[in-house]
């Protein structure tokens, strides 16, 4: 999930404890996606970057593209991609 106090939280689904927990971007945390087949976590913020988290080592991040003028809402990978 993400937050605005900046952060990515992961949390085990069985008994919701967490797993992990970083700070992730400058801003709020608006919108996450894993990659279909799901070896990247994305993020978007407020801070108008998008930045991809490998799922091995989930706090590491890949990549970074200031990818917008304002903040990023909402984002979704196409059913068709290939990665």
């Amino acid at each position: 999930m993400g937050y605005s106090d900046h952060y990515i939280r992961v949390f085990n689904l069985d008994d919701l404890a967490l797993k992990h927990e970083w700070q992730a971007h400058n801003n709020s945390v608006f919108t996450l996606v894993f990659s279909p087949d799901g070896k990247f976590l994305l993020s978007g913020s407020r801070d108008a970057r998008l930045k991809s988290w490998r799922r091995a080592g989930i706090t590491n991040l890949h990549q970074e593209v200031i990818a917008h003028l304002y903040a990023i809402n909402h984002m979704a990978f196409s059913p068709t991609a290939n990665i």
